[in-house]
């Protein structure tokens, strides 16, 4: 499976919860170009006002997956994969910490 799902979503351990139990490895996608979003007339925001962040899960193909796409595609694909939460904040794509309250 792959879902693109706002960037602040892996530092939140959403992911680690849905697939506890399960033997889903998760990888993340890493856009090279930020979505542009569209919202109804009306609603939201101009822009998006998140980054999003793809997370992929192939089962038992996915370490197999990884490996082609990065020797098959490596810098030319339209995505970094990513291992870890720890790798997206090292390469600045999440926050590291927790977000401070802004009230």
């Amino acid at each position: 499976w792959l879902v693109p799902l706002p960037s602040y979503c892996p530092p939140k351990g959403y992911l680690a919860r849905a697939t506890a139990g399960t033997n889903a490895r998760v990888i993340f996608g890493v856009p090279k170009v930020r979505y542009e979003y569209d919202h109804p007339e009306g609603t939201g925001h101009e822009t998006s006002p998140f980054f999003s962040i793809w997370f992929v899960s192939l089962g038992a193909h996915t370490d197999r997956a990884m490996t082609w796409y990065r020797r098959t595609l490596g810098g030319k694909a339209g995505l970094d994969l990513v291992e870890s939460v720890e790798d997206l904040a090292a390469r600045k794509v999440v926050a590291s910490g927790r977000r401070g309250n802004p009230r």
